[in-house]
């Protein structure tokens, strides 16, 4: 058969060209579309996977594959994203019972989820979601879908508080509707008031700690007093942060200790090694946060598990040249205790915002301690927080004499 001219003078085409031009077309789309399968593809050497993935995705006849193959998943995956947006629900439900373990679940579940977000179908959206994926506008779909099948409730005010205290202001439009929702009940308010008090007492921390490392206290009251240098302080770099408590404040302390290179170290009661390592601490027990640590940070909150967890026995397993930093709350560490200790010597000195008893006493062995670095529970107090406060207490009042009292507490 003769060849025929196509395209430009000069470029001819005969069809026994046309295998060739298929596999090329099959092989870009295949690299270009689906890059994960086509990895796991070029790993096991198999032709046929290659070629079979690339003609689902062109809409090219399916190629059959054995039943048990391993891109078995991404040759379905292939076939049903060109026409995920009307996808029955029963047959996204299949394939995700499927191959919910595999990595091609991921792909599909956060393609099939958008396309039941863009129909409405909040029902069939919920049943699909996993807590693990990371995409705001899918986690703000999904406090869609909550909201839309009357599952608002506190859990919910506080997935949607996470999301803006992690993401801001720079939202994107899948979350309008939840965060209307949220501004309408108060919620907003109150997450822009804990993100303030996180970020606050954030920045707080390593002002304390560095001021006690470099034993700034004493230096600054020798020049008031016609002095000059009085001792030597310690860098930070090399040396280890301890965190009681990895929750919003101590991940938040563990980024500044990191800044500074120090190791990141934590434990606390529930904390497990996964959690830790996302925030690229390592989990410990709590012996071991206690010997290891040259500062140690206290990052909970005041509970009966909490009060007095640290005692004298806990103080004595600690560096003599360590810190402990307390601003959460003061009966976490027995106050006693720690004057014992601090008097002895037996570490190496204690930063404090909190105390048992506040304001603090004037006459309080603390104050005439030299090894302490003291402040009067202001981690939290800068004028963004208590804006914050200030306009939340005049919309209170308001709201109150209006008969329509908002953020009101259970009796």
């Amino acid at each position: 058969m003769s060849a025929r001219e196509i395209g430009s003078p000069g470029v001819r085409y005969s069809p026994g060209m046309h295998t060739v031009t298929i596999r090329i077309l099959l092989s870009i789309a295949l690299s270009l579309v689906l890059p994960h399968a086509d990895a796991q593809a070029q790993s096991a050497q198999d032709e046929q996977a290659r070629t079979a993935l690339a003609a689902a995705e062109i809409g090219l006849p399916a190629i059959p594959l054995p039943a048990n193959h391993p891109l078995q998943g991404w040759l379905e995956y292939a076939g049903l994203r060109r026409n995920i947006d009307t996808l029955p629900v029963a047959q996204g439900q299949a394939f995700l019972a499927r191959h919910g373990e595999q990595p091609v679940a991921g792909l599909f579940r956060e393609a099939w989820l958008a396309a039941l977000a863009k129909r409405g179908d909040w029902a069939a959206f919920r049943a699909a979601w996993s807590p693990s994926i990371g995409s705001t506008a899918l986690r703000c779909a999904e406090l869609d879908a909550r909201q839309r099948t009357g599952a608002v409730d506190a859990r919910w005010t506080q997935d949607a508080q996470a999301i803006w205290r992690e993401t801001g202001k720079a939202l994107p439009k899948e979350c309008d509707a939840p965060f209307a929702a949220l501004a309408a009940s108060g919620g907003l308010t109150a997450a822009l008031r804990w993100e303030r008090i996180d970020k606050a007492a954030a920045e707080w921390q390593p002002a304390v700690i560095r001021s006690a490392a470099r034993g700034l206290p004493a230096e600054e009251r020798s020049m008031r007093e016609g002095g000059w240098q009085v001792g030597v302080g310690s860098g930070l770099h090399g040396r280890t942060l301890g965190l009681m408590g990895l929750g919003r404040l101590g991940s938040a302390v563990a980024k500044v200790g990191q800044a500074f290179g120090m190791e990141t170290i934590a434990w606390s009661q529930n904390l497990t090694a996964e959690r830790a390592a996302e925030r690229a601490v390592t989990a410990v027990s709590k012996e071991e946060l206690l010997r290891r640590s040259d500062v140690l940070s206290v990052h909970l909150v005041l509970s009966d598990r909490s009060r007095g967890l640290i005692g004298a026995r806990d103080l004595e397993l600690m560096k003599p040249t360590a810190w402990l930093v307390n601003t959460s709350r003061g009966p976490i560490v027995d106050e006693s205790a720690l004057l014992e200790a601090l008097r002895a010597k037996r570490i190496g000195g204690a930063a404090l915002d909190v105390y048992d008893t506040e304001p603090l006493p004037s006459d309080h062995p603390l104050r005439t301690t030299a090894n302490t670095v003291l402040t009067p529970h202001i981690g939290y107090v800068t004028e963004e927080v208590y804006d914050v406060f200030f306009r939340d207490a005049v919309a209170d009042i308001a709201a109150y004499r209006a008969g329509e009292p908002v953020r009101v507490m259970g009796p």
